[in-house]
């Protein structure tokens, strides 16, 4: 029976309409078996029929031979079809091809293939295809060699052979600890410390223990340096980070194709390199090293447009955009901060807000703050509506969090009491509601709840003591990228009081 459940219907709907058309191009110039291609269509059509009705329309007393004809055809046209647009399928052509041509004794010409395919798979870092040429190589050369160039030459393969299984290994504990990474931070939890450094020590840092840097494996060690300094950047160990981000970008500077074919490294490490400064206090060289990556990205733009494309450059303008205002409004900068809107504008009116709203929820923030800082709070308001209209806020309680307190603080110094009152009262029973208090410290939870009310009765006191508090404990996080509590309330209890 020929169903939605056939698998031969199955492998037919699968495919699209570029591959269809590619298997009835190829048939038609080889000439195949006409029944074939006349039962592609019956199965490619959306009715379902039975094998006695496709026998009764292809006009055959038996269907089998034609299905398993078939479906050889379509898995060969397939193969030729991914060599063409992919490189390591192409690459295992090639190696076929190799093979015919020494089968036949051609050794001049298969050396000739091995040459152009040596420089395709380097170029992509196809380690596997570089092996497999090795072999080929080595092949043709053993009908010109004495019995101890044999040995030599056997001695040496074990040795590419052993160099290649360690880098293939530690290209399996990369990814293993990409996926590792990927499934923790579905529960990530920014506030808790303890769980994160048990997770970094137990199940990340024995991975990364196996894998010993080569300046002559980049990849590896980039890919290695990577995850090290992001891990260690989140658990404090700045001097670590630094380190592996130090070691990882000599090998940049000794090789700059190598810079603009893997600039997602090269990003990566710097991002990395940039939060380690900020996290220490040191902010202004934070901004300096994010403006060196600017102009990195500046300098390489069009290349990377090319190799790449655009959708590639724009993440990076985000996030070096997002970490700028950051630097700038922790300094102080608001008004700077602001003379970048124009560049925010422009990425959103392109069209790439959707692609990009983890990033974007983090600039309408740190524009809020920069808005609020200059008293400029209804423009404040309106990118914070912005962002709390967005999936990505309304899905993570911390996030949401400190969008709704910055909303309520935008309507308390609009003097907009009630508003600011329900909303804060509001946001502090979902805090309460949480398990994790939504990633906020005590204090900052007890500023949420009596903030209003020490504003509108103008109590210096309890804004003195929950001041002491908020100082005791030290904003940190997402609540700082929009306002230090501490620093804030410090700096209107003064007011208060006239």
């Amino acid at each position: 029976m020929a169903s939605s459940h056939d698998p031969l219907k199955l492998l037919i709907s699968s495919m699209d309409t570029n591959e269809k058309r590619y298997y009835k191009l190829l048939s038609a110039a080889f000439k195949s078996n006409s029944k074939t291609l006349q039962l592609f269509d019956l199965l490619d059509a959306e009715e379902d029929l039975s094998d006695s009705e496709l026998m009764t329309r292809l006009k055959v007393s038996s269907i089998n031979s034609i299905r398993m004809l078939l479906r050889k055809q379509l898995l060969r046209a397939m193969r030729i079809y991914q060599e063409e647009r992919n490189e390591r399928s192409a690459m295992r052509g090639t190696i076929g091809e190799i093979e015919f041509l020494l089968s036949k004794q051609l050794t001049g010409e298969a050396e000739k293939e091995i040459r152009k395919a040596y420089k395709k798979a380097e170029s992509a870092n196809n380690h596997l295809a570089l092996y497999e040429l090795t072999l080929r190589n080595n092949e043709i050369r053993k009908q010109f060699r004495t019995s101890q160039e044999l040995v030599d030459e056997f001695e040496g393969r074990i040795s590419e052979m052993d160099n290649l299984c360690e880098r293939l290994l530690n290209m399996g504990r990369l990814r293993l600890v990409d996926t590792e990474w990927n499934l923790y931070i579905q529960s990530f939890d920014r506030g808790d410390a303890n769980r994160n450094q048990q997770f970094f020590r137990e199940r990340i840092e024995p991975i990364l223990n196996g894998i010993k840097p080569k300046d002559s494996a980049p990849l590896e060690t980039i890919h290695a340096a990577i995850l090290r300094s992001g891990f260690n950047t989140l658990l404090g160990d700045i001097q670590v980070s630094e380190s592996a981000i130090g070691q990882a970008n000599r090998l940049f500077d000794l090789d700059d194709q190598l810079l603009v074919n893997r600039f997602s490294m090269f990003f990566a490490l710097n991002y990395n390199h940039s939060c380690g400064l900020f996290i220490r206090g040191m902010v202004n060289e934070s901004l300096t090293w994010t403006l060196s990556t600017e102009e990195v990205l500046a300098r390489h733009y069009d290349e990377l447009l090319k190799l790449h494309g655009d959708e590639f450059c724009v993440r990076f303008q985000y996030l070096l955009l997002s970490g700028r205002i950051r630097a700038l409004n922790r300094l102080g900068r608001y008004s700077e901060s602001l003379l970048l809107e124009p560049n925010y504008r422009t990425l959103v009116e392109a069209g790439w807000q959707v692609m990009f709203n983890n990033t974007r929820v983090l600039l309408s923030l740190r524009f809020a703050s920069a808005h609020f800082h200059l008293g400029q709070y209804r423009n404040a308001l309106s990118y914070l509506e912005e962002g709390l209209s967005m999936k990505e806020v309304r899905d993570i309680d911390l996030l949401r969090s400190v969008y709704l307190l910055a909303e309520g603080l935008c309507h308390l110094m609009l003097g907009n009491w009630e508003l600011a009152d329900t909303k804060l009262s509001n946001l502090y029973k979902g805090i309460m509601r949480t398990d994790s208090k939504a990633g906020f410290k005590p204090s900052q939870i007890e500023f949420v709840r009596k903030i209003s009310t020490i504003v509108m009765n103008r109590n210096v006191q309890e804004a003195e003591q929950l001041c002491s508090r908020l100082e005791q404990e030290k904003s940190d996080g997402l609540v700082l990228d929009f306002i230090d509590l501490h620093v804030w309330l410090s700096d209107h209890i003064e007011l208060l009081g006239k």
